[in-house]
């Protein structure tokens, strides 16, 4: 049987995760936790295993696979994490890189939004659930019809969280006044949106450059100014962030240098399949602005990119991302 918890990367999921594999498996032999989130990739975990016994992990799981899971009456666990508390735990106690981090946590918080009505799913919350882990466990052994070992969250608290413990508001104020503000308006553009549960739907969002990657190396994320000389080539794309299912306007600004400025360029938005394009020119002093409207399907499974392409070759110039702005429609 698999069990499914559906939650953003962070400690509160990776602890509901931990208790269901040991209680579906035993102490000596917790059952596989498997990262999915789509129907293929459960498939292929099954498949790799030889077994349809396991905990599937799903942070950024799609709409088809919230469907089937309802469409099948599965019972599923929630793991609702707060945001700043997901995003502190993975740059504070993952050493992960801030772009890496907001590029998570915002591509998780954007899968449950409609998690919320999901039949069959128990919800939890970080801020209500982990301090009381013996009553959230209950809740959880009972959800799924699972036995639970009086010492399992003894064990858990132990061995689990002694490397990844939870960051202290103390700690928190302290590195957020280190941060400057380029990483300060790289996380609140991302993630205020989610910062309340059942906040305002209407929060737009904003994608700053350095969330941005290589138009011809999507490896590596930008860190300045991006060198567009060259032949017509894709010069950046990105985020590869998820978004909720609708419609999406896009409001696109940027700067291009004054050897740059002549030039018109064409932007793309896209996931798995094109979703809306246009092309724009710099004014005399180099800003250039777009607006696009696009509608994300449910069963979407790609992140959103935006692709900014030259369609001339330029013999010198730099463009920067000044802000990429999503409001729902």
């Amino acid at each position: 049987m698999l069990f499914f918890v559906l939650g953003a990367p962070g400690r509160f999921s990776a602890w509901c995760e931990a208790l269901i594999a040991e209680m579906a498996g035993g102490q000596d032999n917790p059952v596989p936790i498997v990262r999915a989130d789509t129907l293929a990739e459960v498939a292929l975990g099954a498949l790799r295993r030889q077994s349809t016994r396991f905990v599937v992990s799903a942070p950024q799981p799609t709409g088809a696979l919230r469907n089937a899971l309802v469409a099948a009456g599965r019972h599923v666990v929630v793991a609702l994490d707060e945001p700043r508390a997901a995003l502190l735990q993975l740059v504070l106690r993952q050493g992960i890189s801030i772009p890496e981090a907001v590029q998570r946590v915002a591509s998780g918080c954007s899968a449950f939004g409609d998690a919320f009505e999901m039949p069959g799913a128990l919800l939890l919350n970080s801020t209500e659930d982990l301090p009381g882990q013996e009553s959230a466990a209950a809740l959880i052994a009972e959800h799924l019809r699972l036995s639970l070992d009086a010492g399992l969250c003894t064990r858990l608290h132990t061995a689990g969280f002694r490397e990844s413990a939870g960051v202290s508001s103390e700690e928190a104020t302290a590195w957020w006044s280190t941060l400057d503000r380029q990483d300060q308006e790289t996380i609140v553009g991302a993630l205020s949106r989610y910062f309340e549960p059942h906040g305002d739907g209407n929060v737009p969002i904003t994608w700053t450059h350095d969330l941005f990657f290589h138009g011809e190396n999507p490896a590596e994320r930008l860190s300045g100014p991006v060198d567009i000389t060259g032949r017509p080539h894709c010069l950046l794309q990105g985020p590869f962030i998820h978004l909720p299912p609708g419609a999406w306007n896009l409001s696109l600004s940027l700067i291009f240098s004054h050897s740059a400025a002549d030039r018109e360029y064409s932007v793309e938005i896209a996931t798995d399949h094109p979703l809306a394009s246009g092309n724009l020119r710099p004014n005399g002093f180099g800003d250039a602005a777009i607006d696009l409207a696009f509608v994300l399907p449910e069963e979407t499974h790609d992140p959103v990119a935006i692709r900014i392409n030259s369609l001339r070759a330029v013999f010198d110039g730099t463009l920067t991302i000044t802000g990429a702005t999503m409001a729902r429609a």
